[in-house]
């Protein structure tokens, strides 16, 4: 295949919905570990939104039995929780539960950095254990298990950015740029390379010097 045609049918699988990829990918028995590029911009805000509901839940009255902070089922929507989606009828569609039916349960680690990750191991526990609200996606769960039980799959680590830059909606937001700080001949020098030179006066024993020749 060449370079060209690759490409073209990347972007064209890059329309199918995120979770249809990813679960053709598992059952394929394509292993090769997913991060944040494989997700939608919309898709990584809802997942942002989950992640500050588990760590907003872990802080205040954590779950029996968690000792680390995690994203689950009932973080992606609020306040009725996770029977609250329509899920058959969003699952191609609405960002949350297209994040929810990629994703689903996922540990939290806070890099040194202050960035979030979210890391899981794509593939399906048990129909019995397993969270199924409505019969087809029971189904596409139920087949998942067969053909992706835990054990098997591909990993996840997503980074979804600092905390500190993320909105109440949970879209990442870039920092401000740094303050221009002085450089060794008194201008100011600003990150990227730009120089703001002051025309500042001279003082001189005869007075001030404006720069102007007598």
């Amino acid at each position: 295949m060449t370079n060209a045609w690759m490409e073209s049918w990347d972007a064209v699988r890059r329309l199918a919905p995120t979770n249809a990829r990813a679960y053709v990918k598992g059952i394929t028995g394509d292993t090769t570990p997913i991060d944040e590029s494989y997700f939608k911009p919309e898709e990584l805000t809802a997942l942002r939104m989950a992640a500050m509901r588990g760590m907003d839940e872990f802080t205040s009255h954590p779950a029996p039995g968690y000792t680390q902070e995690h994203v689950s089922y009932r973080h992606y929507t609020e306040p009725q929780g996770v029977n609250a989606f329509n899920v058959d009828a969003k699952m191609l569609t609405d960002p949350s539960v297209v994040a929810m039916t990629t994703i689903g349960a996922a540990q939290i680690e806070r890099q040194p950095g202050g960035d979030v990750h979210l890391v899981d191991r794509y593939n399906f526990n048990s129909i019995a254990t397993g969270w199924s609200p409505t019969p087809w996606y029971r189904l596409l769960r139920a087949i998942g298990g067969v053909l992706l039980p835990e054990g098997k799959g591909f990993d996840v680590r997503l980074n979804l950015g600092n905390p500190a830059h993320w909105t109440e909606s949970g879209e990442l937001v870039p920092p401000l740029p740094a303050p221009p700080t002085p450089d060794t001949t008194g201008a100011f020098q600003r990150t990227g390379g730009s120089i703001l030179s002051p025309s500042a006066p001279s003082w001189g024993s005869a007075g001030i010097s404006l720069g102007v020749s007598p």
